[in-house]
């Protein structure tokens, strides 16, 4: 029953974390996607939308991964087991968060788009 809980509480702080982080992301994007898109907001919006959505889908994925690893440290429901799940687990997800941030930004530095900007009439 202890485990149960471990794995709740497991995907609410992963879960917590992910979102927070994605609605972070999703609120600077559109600025820096802007200038990248040369002022055309309403592509940057339709990009940024699409990338928080793919965050969210590899990233809640990966939390689910990474739910079974270390479930042999907590078979005996001993306290280290469960604090070890907990805490090498987080930093798991942790890690591919930051990991998956930085390789975005520097695709995103890095492009270069043939954007012309039109007049509208």
């Amino acid at each position: 029953m202890l485990n149960l809980a471990i794995y709740c509480f497991y995907l609410a702080i992963s879960l917590l974390i992910t979102i927070h982080i994605g609605k972070l992301l999703n609120q600077n994007g559109v600025i820096f996607l802007t200038n990248q898109l040369v002022g055309n907001k309403p592509l940057a919006l339709a990009i940024n939308n699409l990338l928080l959505i793919g965050y969210y889908l590899i990233n809640i994925g990966y939390i689910l991964l990474v739910l079974n690893l270390g479930t042999s440290a907590m078979a005996n429901g001993e306290l280290n087991g469960q604090l070890y799940f907990l805490t090498r687990n987080l930093g798991l997800v942790t890690l591919m968060l930051g990991a998956m941030h930085m390789i975005l930004l520097y695709v995103l530095a890095n492009w270069k788009p043939d954007v012309q900007v039109t007049e509208e009439q």
